[in-house]
């Protein structure tokens, strides 16, 4: 290597570093931003009722919504119910998409007494054959999902 192209690397590299560094941080940041504005905006989801055995009402902030749960088709309403009389009244939804004024979601119920463990209802109807798999692949859990229902295919 000639060496004033090594001298001129030596000299540059610690610039070069440093833009890394500073491109890093500032995807992180803008990350951070991302999600203040997400959590700033979140209001609670809490349960109004059932409508049917993969779906259901909930009050987000001040309007009802529909909610139906991704991945599921079918499904025993009643069962569901009893899913919703382990928590609270309040759930952590993960809206996936809005069609017809009906959003498909994940939704996960805090279990009491201390409200730590959930459960994922999408899944939990499934792998206790109350519904049954159906276009799992849009859902980020889609995996456990087909665990699921490859789980309830064995009992």
């Amino acid at each position: 290597m000639n060496a004033k192209l090594f001298l001129f690397y030596l000299r540059i590299k610690p610039l070069l570093y440093g833009i890394a560094c500073f491109g890093l941080l500032l995807i992180i940041y803008n990350q951070f931003l991302n999600y203040r504005h997400l959590s700033r905006n979140n209001k609670p989801w809490i349960l109004q009722s059932v409508s049917g055995g993969n779906s259901l009402f909930v009050m987000h902030g001040d309007e009802i919504k529909k909610i139906k749960l991704c991945g599921i088709k079918g499904g025993n309403k009643e069962y569901l119910k009893s899913l919703f009389d382990r928590g609270n009244g309040l759930l952590i939804v993960s809206p996936i998409r809005k069609i017809d004024n009906v959003t498909t979601a994940e939704v996960f119920v805090p279990l009491k007494p201390d409200y730590e463990k959930e459960i994922h209802l999408n899944s939990e109807m499934i792998m206790f054959g109350m519904a049954t798999i159906n276009n799992p692949d849009i859902c980020p859990s889609s995996e456990y999902l087909k665990m699921a229902a490859s789980d309830s295919s064995e009992d």
